[in-house]
């Protein structure tokens, strides 16, 4: 007999800088990768294989949120003041509470201000973050 498992995106919690980001886009909403690979691997003439491990831990965070969101605001103000002052970097984490996934930045920025687009229908805003070092931990569900 098979596992019944529960997800819920409205259990997912994600903080940047002292900002609770809410108002997430349809479809995938945040994703969050290693910069490199953790290990790397060399192979010599006769087959012996060699791996390096990586001391690089830092990574990328993408964020979807609607264009309609308030949250836009407060993030502008963080990149905004981050342009003028480069002190506005924060930590980032996320926790879904349906899982035991979590992801943990003790030094985050934003990238780069977002596009901006609009049309006959509202749009989304993505925000690219990168920081120092990530912690990610794949958890399954809890609930």
């Amino acid at each position: 007999m098979g596992i019944l498992t529960n997800y819920s995106p409205d259990f997912v919690d994600v903080i940047f800088n002292g900002i609770t980001i809410t108002g997430f886009a349809d479809g995938t909403f945040i994703e969050v990768e290693r910069e490199v690979d953790t290990f790397t691997k060399k192979v010599g003439s006769l087959g012996d294989v060699a791996r390096t491990k990586s001391l690089n831990k830092s990574g990328k965070i993408t964020i979807t949120v609607m264009d309609t969101h308030p949250v836009n605001d407060a993030l502008a103000t963080v990149i905004s003041n981050d342009e003028q002052d480069a002190q506005s970097f924060g930590a980032f984490s996320m926790k879904d509470r349906s899982s035991n996934t979590e992801v943990r930045a003790t030094e985050a920025w934003c990238m780069r201000v977002p596009k901006v687009t609009r049309a006959q229908a509202t749009a989304n805003v993505v925000y690219v973050f990168e920081a120092a070092s990530i912690f990610i931990h794949h958890g399954g569900s809890v609930i």
